[in-house]
């Protein structure tokens, strides 16, 4: 049955067995290895035309994942699982707006057919149906408690009440150390993301690689007053969401489409009864084929996706027509409705050093993708600090404000000095920081609260 109190001490019994340090690094070197396995080319299953009735997701999903090579499913025999859905608010999936729970019953059965041990469904806190921040993810309303009462093996799990461990990021764009739940770091755990297919006014779309996001807590990351999940956007959500899926694995892909959205998503868009379900192996890949099948190849692009291509974990925009191989049906055009996009694109700036000695400068060089107004800053983020201990605090710091807001076109090539010191005119200590970009389409986007974009590059003061 699942019980969430029950749950949560037996993962705490298994996690114990293990050093948190130990788990939180293997689980870190492991993602790397995955994405080193899901190399070009890369498979993607399409399941479409199941319109016809609101349960169609559970034969779509099935035939999606059967119409691919076999070894593309990951091997769960004997292992536990985790799966990650999308429930951002309490809204049923023909909203479009959650995952469909038929879609997620499809990929537990085959996990459960092919002898996997344990299964977690798994979401943080999301918003309520007024769209405020709520204190549980709806399980219920969603249709997942009725659907999964009578599978033993499947636990339906709210991260936040799990215990956290902070976990290091290898190669981070923004973070050196993410807080985990333990859930998580279970032990030989396979990695699914059963996601929604939506646009987004933020990254474009959000489908699996962005499912991740969610994985960023309230509990650790929220500031009051801000966005929810404030300290990974005003980092950067596209590399955020890259950095998450260094640190965790992900060893499969489900887009549920049966009901997607279109518009302004991922909440306040419309439904659109797509009546597809896309499956695959690499992530970067699956959503790739949707956006493409959702919004065509030209008029927008996902920076997320292609920092993640950037970092090796699949397929660049230009390399899906050489690179991915689809099965079952072929793709359509579906003509969604795509966002209004209400930040700039964002970009990585580029550094002189990745390390500087204390009180030594930095050649700060950065392209704007689109026009835009401007900052450029040196920040600290607090990665260690126990929100949960503390309550919710801004973990970023302001170190020295390099160039206030101006004004830069598209493909603008701008070049920036710090010269190592502080607003206050001291040098700047020894640790990490991060050069940070803002950036707004308007002259009076000037806070998170309006309408801002972030690029960072992670950098170290030596001694």
């Amino acid at each position: 049955m699942t019980n969430l109190a029950e749950s949560s001490l037996t993962r705490r019994r298994l996690i114990s067995t293990l050093a948190a340090g130990t788990a939180a690094t293997f689980l870190a070197r492991r993602a790397q290895a995955v994405h080193a396995r899901s190399g070009a080319p890369y498979h993607v299953g399409i399941a479409t035309g199941f319109t016809t009735s609101a349960t169609d997701g559970y034969a779509a999903a099935q035939a999606a994942i059967a119409s691919l090579p076999a070894g593309e499913f990951p091997n769960v025999s004997g292992l536990p699982v985790v799966i990650k859905v999308n429930l951002v608010i309490q809204q049923l999936y023909t909203t479009g707006t959650t995952t469909d729970p038929n879609v997620c019953q499809a990929v537990v059965d085959l996990c459960i057919q092919n002898g996997a041990t344990q299964i977690y469904i798994v979401e943080a806190a999301q918003f309520s149906a007024t769209g405020q921040q709520d204190g549980a993810p709806p399980f219920a309303y969603c249709g997942y408690t009725a659907m999964f009462a009578s599978y033993p093996n499947v636990t339906l799990v709210d991260l936040d009440q799990d215990p956290e461990t902070l976990t290091p990021v290898l190669n981070g764009y923004v973070y050196r150390n993410i807080w985990l739940p333990h859930t998580l770091l279970t032990p030989n755990a396979v990695f699914i993301s059963c996601s929604a297919m939506k646009t987004h006014t933020w990254a474009t779309v959000t489908m699996t690689c962005k499912n991740y996001f969610g994985l960023f807590l309230p509990t650790q990351y929220d500031v009051i007053g801000q966005v929810p999940r404030s300290n990974p956007h005003e980092l950067s959500v596209a590399e955020a969401v890259t950095d998450i899926h260094r640190v965790v694995p992900l060893h499969f892909s489900v887009i549920a489409g049966i009901y997607g959205m279109q518009g302004n998503g991922p909440i306040y868009g419309s439904p659109v009864n797509a009546g597809v379900v896309l499956a695959g192996k690499n992530p970067v890949a699956v959503d790739r084929m949707c956006m493409q099948m959702m919004l065509g190849t030209v008029k927008y692009h996902a920076t997320h996706l292609d920092f993640m291509a950037v970092a090796g974990m699949g397929p660049s925009a230009q390399q899906v027509s050489t690179q991915v191989i689809t099965h079952g049906d072929a793709p359509e055009n579906l003509n969604f409705i795509g966002p209004h996009l209400l930040w700039p694109y964002s970009g990585i700036p580029s550094l002189s050093a990745s390390s500087v000695p204390m009180g030594a400068g930095l050649t700060i060089t950065y392209q704007w993708p689109q026009a835009a107004n401007g900052r450029v800053e040196i920040i600290q983020d607090n990665e260690g600090l126990d929100e949960r201990q503390v309550g919710p605090t801004d973990r970023v710091t302001q170190i020295k404000l390099i160039s206030d807001w101006a004004s830069y076109t598209t493909n603008e090539l701008s070049t920036f000095t710090w010269g190592g010191t502080a607003n206050s005119g001291s040098p700047a200590g020894t640790g990490a920081y991060l050069v940070r970009i803002s950036a707004g389409f308007n002259a009076n986007d000037s806070t998170p609260q309006s309408s801002l974009n972030f690029g960072s590059k992670l950098f170290q003061v030596i001694s």
